[in-house]
């Protein structure tokens, strides 16, 4: 027996993987216990089918057939860490659980798929309703019902049509905080396509669409007023208490109107309505619901409640036509609502924009020349330790091959055999639309640590973290500040300085830029807003007070030099038990006792 398993997700086909090379032959199962020989497996049972004429767009790789398939999914194995893969005795119970797990549609990818085909795809005015995530989520679950459909997620449905089905664009960096926070969705294949717009503009005609349509959809209308949202004090609730709200609807007109609530979506939420959710309003009356939300967690939930109106009786029923109002939910879970006061935003948040290449506008500058007073120096003299050009310009990919073949190298030596994993240029996937590195999976390299590797592996630890150190200090980067003397120095002010945000002490070094000349000042003092420093003299004469300038701040090297230079100073042969101690015991006693 075949089982029945769809081919479009790496679930599907580790069971069909499983089926066709190691069901029916025991010994290849017993070879697969080795994880690298289990791989290859795969990788020549994947170039069959391609052969054969399977479409496998997405790239299907060993490692996520393995592990989401095999190990998770199915659980057709297990596997400890850095031990061998264990399989599983085949018997005719198991038989039948995976063809109760994988019969008809069962994956998560070829859910959303089939969904996707039988709603959206030839349905484009349905699909742009849909870019609202609160419409997308109540069409799904519908759908859900009406196929009797289980194990999927709304979130988990959204997120396969996004990175497995390339349905949904991913976002950039500008639009990010806007279509997150409003819960929106943008679709590759929309009507704004036609038009030749770029990405940018697209979502933002998205969300222009999606905010107007909520304005209309909450806007009171025909007589009908309903109250807004106010959870707690003003959508603030503390997590663990109860929060309510009498939510009244007034009908103003002149015509009777049944109503009827629809809620399941809210109540997903764990917000909950109580009361009738089907009645009559007549004319001049007014009736309530209760909304009750209790919170578990600090977090911020979003949801949707509509009200559906009809005219009740004949009366008036060719004039006003069905229609709803929706009441868009936001509710923020705080542990203590007084703390929150203090610590609430004054302003909607701004992501910081990327760092642009400004290097030009800070090399090579005049410096301070050092006083003829003493100089502390160094008891062992200090060497720069500069990063190696390979890990400086080299891709994110580079750096993590090379950190890996440092740790892999020692622990091969020092395992005495071969490592069960290595990192490949195909294990880290680019992202090509945001031209970001994505890690496939993590390892634990603290395992392979030991005292051969640990002196270089340490050192390319404290490279790469200096390389993400400059990337940070850009991020402070001023333009047009005011620059002032005080006394014979001068000051500029430093927005963030009293929170460390950036972190400028006693000596630290700040590069200015002043219409296009380049100095170096070097920081005598701070207070809570200012950074006092000293300026080369050449930098007086054309100095005007008041005058703006670009900054760049500068971090000391000192303690990564140091840090470089005990990392050198170590020596394996005698002190390795310092930095890897032994267990105690009975037979390791590391002093004498006293009799």
């Amino acid at each position: 027996m075949k089982f029945r398993a769809s081919a479009t997700s790496d679930e599907g086909l580790a069971l069909l993987f499983f089926d066709a090379r190691l069901r029916y032959d025991p010994e290849l199962r017993e070879h697969c216990t080795d994880k690298p020989f289990l791989y290859q497996t795969i990788r020549e049972w994947l170039e069959e089918r391609r052969s054969s004429g399977w479409d496998m767009h997405w790239g299907p790789k060993p490692s996520s057939i393995f592990v989401k398939g095999l190990l998770r999914e199915l659980k057709l194995a297990r596997q400890k860490r850095g031990g061998p893969i264990v399989w599983r005795d085949w018997n005719h119970s198991l038989d039948q659980e995976l063809i109760r797990v994988k019969g008809g549609i069962s994956t998560v990818d070829s859910i959303a798929m089939k969904f996707y085909d039988s709603k959206l795809e030839d349905n484009p005015s349905l699909r742009l309703k849909c870019s609202d995530r609160h419409v997308l989520e109540e069409t799904f679950r519908n759908w859900k019902n009406e196929t009797q459909v289980t194990n999927c997620s709304p979130y988990h449905q959204v997120y396969s049509l996004r990175v497995r089905w390339k349905l949904i664009d991913s976002l950039t960096r500008q639009s990010r905080d806007a279509v997150l926070s409003e819960n929106v969705i943008v679709w590759k294949h929309t009507p704004f396509d036609a038009t030749g717009s770029d990405k940018e503009t697209k979502i933002a005609k998205t969300l222009d669409m999606i905010r107007n349509s909520r304005a209309d959809l909450e806007d009171n209308r025909n007589g009908i007023v309903i109250d807004q949202v106010a959870l707690g004090s003003d959508n603030i609730c503390t997590v663990g208490e109860t929060s309510t709200q009498d939510l009244v609807i007034r009908n103003e007109s002149d015509l009777q109107m049944a109503c009827h609530v629809k809620s399941s979506a809210a109540m997903k939420k764990g917000i909950m309505v109580e009361g009738e959710t089907s009645f009559v309003l007549r004319p001049g009356r007014n009736k309530s619901v209760t909304l009750s939300f209790r919170s578990r967690s600090i977090s911020v939930t979003k949801a949707l409640i509509v009200f559906d109106f009809t005219v009740d009786g004949n009366f008036g029923e060719d004039e006003i036509d069905p229609f709803s109002i929706a009441r868009y939910i936001s509710v923020r879970s705080v542990s203590d609502a007084s703390d929150y006061e203090l610590v609430k935003p004054i302003a909607p948040y701004v992501r910081q924009k990327p760092p642009v290449d400004t290097d030009w506008k800070f090399t090579n500058p005049v410096r301070v020349k050092p006083s003829g007073g003493a100089q502390t120096g160094f008891a062992i003299p200090l060497s720069r330790y500069p990063i190696p050009t390979n890990l400086r310009y080299g891709s994110m990919t580079d750096v993590a091959v090379d950190l890996d073949a440092v740790y892999r190298e020692g622990a091969t030596e020092y395992d005495g055999g071969p490592s069960d994993y290595s990192v490949g240029p195909d294990d880290y996937p680019v992202n090509a639309e945001e031209g970001q590195v994505e890690e496939k999976r993590a390892v634990d390299y603290s395992t392979h640590l030991n005292a051969q590797n640990y002196r270089v592996c340490m050192s390319r630890l404290l490279w790469i973290e200096e390389q993400q150190m400059e990337v940070d200090i850009k991020s402070y980067d001023l333009e047009g500040v005011p620059l002032e003397r005080d006394g014979r120095h001068y000051k500029i002010t430093v927005p963030g300085l009293a929170e460390n945000r950036p972190s400028v002490l006693k000596g630290d070094k700040i590069n200015i830029n002043a219409d296009g000349a380049r100095f170096e000042g070097v920081v005598l003092r701070t207070t809570q807003e200012n950074a006092i420093m000293e300026l080369p003299r050449s930098f007086a004469r054309s100095f005007i007070n008041g005058q703006t300038v670009d900054v760049r701040f500068n971090f000391s090297r000192t303690n990564l030099r140091t840090s470089h230079q005990a990392l050198g100073s170590l020596k394996l042969e005698t002190q390795s038990g310092i930095i890897f101690p032994r267990r105690l015991d009975a037979n390791n006693l590391p002093l004498t006792p006293l009799s």
